[in-house]
């Protein structure tokens, strides 16, 4: 006894592979290309060295995790800025109508590294340089944009246990353009 149509069946099957695909794609693909591309891109762009512990992707929340970030001083001899773990979540729903909303930031072990270099400049005087130089044309404004609070958890090691010391929550924003009151 065949319960559905030859027709259903086939969109099932369909429907089952595409899942399977976006899935795989999500879980185990891009996660990969993703770290590649960031310490590719962000080491290119910024003239310090950036490496990426790991980067996971959750296709079905969505959201994505970047752990070990550790960004180098220019000498490449110190660490300058890194986390143990950034995870932001986004709304589905609303990338429908074409808003972005931030639904969860979660930032453990920030380390930020300011220093004041041997000719009085500051050990970041560079980044500030080269993002100050002529204005790039401006990328298309997004429109509607609300980001959640963010969640950050400073974190001490002692004899190899980890513990909160220190939580705190930044407040989160909304931007919303006249054309979507609604949201």
């Amino acid at each position: 006894a065949k319960m559905f149509p030859p027709r259903v069946r086939l969109l099932l099957w369909i429907a089952a592979v595409c899942l399977v695909l976006f899935t795989v794609t999500g879980f185990f693909v891009l996660p990969p290309i993703v770290r590649s591309q960031l310490e590719k891109r962000l080491t290119a762009q910024l003239g310090r060295t950036v490496t990426v512990g790991k980067v996971r992707i959750n296709p079905f929340t969505p959201s994505v995790t970047v752990e070990k970030f550790d960004m180098r001083e220019a000498d490449g001899a110190a660490l300058f800025v890194g986390w143990d773990r950034l995870y932001v979540k986004v709304g589905v729903l609303p990338l429908l109508v074409g808003a972005w909303v931030v639904e969860a930031v979660e930032l453990d072990g920030l380390r930020v590294r300011a220093a004041i270099n041997a000719d009085g400049s500051m050990n970041f005087s560079d980044l500030i340089a080269k993002f100050n130089g002529p204005a790039a044309p401006a990328p298309s404004p997004i429109t509607n944009l609300s980001i959640a609070p963010l969640l950050l958890r400073v974190k001490r090691r002692h004899r190899d246990k980890e513990q909160v010391t220190r939580q705190g929550r930044l407040p989160g924003f909304q931007f919303r353009s006249c054309c979507h009151k609604d949201w």
